[in-house]
């Protein structure tokens, strides 16, 4: 290892709590809708195979958003001439997830708008008081634009809810249990903002609630020897190890301030460029979802916003859920339709 980078020990620890605390009860995370995008390609359809297991380990209920790009019509075919009535479209859709998924939603779960896709999936998850959107990405069909870049960038910008992305290329079918889907650690990227503690908060009771462990992780810029005429040569690996030793007191200091409630945590210092290190936490085999928050100013600068979130989003070995800085005060209360 070079000199300018002495060997960083990874932090980690294994805090359980058995009592909740008392911000906990303040505000409890309660995923009550989900709204899901469908295109009916294979593409949308795997954001459903997600959000369907999820749904049932939080007792949540998904609502279905079809988006006609112009004319209104129903079609895997995009220049299909066929039109429906929306009572037809609503069964045609419903008829499609119960050949894939064996389960038929029902017709007032299923919504369909006519629009530019952005905008009219950011409408309906409004009018709903969604909690949540999983987004399948590369769709090809219905709208043929909806990939990695701007549709999905728009989403997240405008949605008052976190925004869960699943693209094609993730590895292996869903993990599942009776009670619904099994996550075992979920990877939380920080960067010691604000709202990156508030990201790790949400993360932390979400993870709370389907019972998976965190792990925190910290990328840090690599600090390079200095060059100007009188520094220390040796200057540099010490800047970086006094970077290291401010960043773990900060994670402890985070760590303290997460509502958990019988899951463990474990904390991670890296340095190098946060993609990389953060796609490659991803591929660990016991690392199932990245929840990160948007805003955050210090090393990850652009708050996975952009090109950071797009290379992320591509490179992760397992679905992103993206927290906007702008989340609404509290979860959905409202009744169920």
């Amino acid at each position: 290892m070079s000199p300018e980078q002495p060997p960083i020990a990874a932090k980690k620890s294994a805090r359980v709590s058995g009592q909740p605390t008392a911000s906990f009860f303040r505000d409890p995370l309660r995923l009550t809708k989900i709204v899901v995008p469908l295109d009916l390609s294979l593409e949308s359809l795997r954001a459903l195979d997600f959000a369907l297991p999820l749904a049932k380990r939080l007792g949540a209920r998904v609502h279905l958003v079809h988006v006609y790009e112009g004319a209104h019509q129903f079609s895997t075919i995009a220049t299909s001439p066929l039109l429906w009535s929306d009572a037809e479209a609503k069964r045609h859709l419903a008829d499609e997830v119960e050949l894939s998924f064996g389960k038929r939603p029902r017709s007032e779960d299923c919504h369909l708008r006519i629009g530019q896709p952005p905008r009219e999936i950011v409408a309906v998850a409004e009018e709903l008081k969604a909690d949540l959107i999983v987004l399948a990405t590369h769709g090809r069909s219905g709208w043929r634009h909806l990939t990695l870049g701007s549709t999905t960038e728009k989403i997240i910008r405008a949605a008052n809810c976190p925004v869960l992305i699943v693209r094609e290329a993730m590895r292996g079918p869903v993990k599942s249990a009776a009670e619904g889907i099994v996550l075992q650690k979920i990877l939380v990227p920080v960067d010691f903002s604000q709202c990156a503690r508030e990201g790790a908060r949400y993360a932390s009771v979400f993870a709370t609630a389907v019972g998976a462990n965190l792990l925190l992780m910290h990328v840090m810029p690599p600090l390079h020897r200095p060059t100007a005429k009188g520094t220390a040569g040796r200057s540099g690996p010490q800047q970086l190890e006094n970077a290291i030793l401010e960043a773990e007191d900060k994670l402890n200091v985070l760590v303290n301030f997460l509502p958990l409630l019988g899951i463990s945590e474990e904390t991670e210092l890296e340095v190098g460029e946060p993609v990389e290190k953060l796609a490659a936490a991803s591929a660990r085999a016991d690392v199932d979802m990245i929840i990160a928050s948007t805003h955050g100013y210090t090393g990850l600068r652009h708050a996975l916003l952009g090109s950071v979130a797009e290379k992320l989003a591509r490179a992760a070995s397992c679905p992103v859920l993206v927290v906007p800085s702008h989340l609404r005060p509290g979860p959905s209360d409202a009744p169920e339709g």
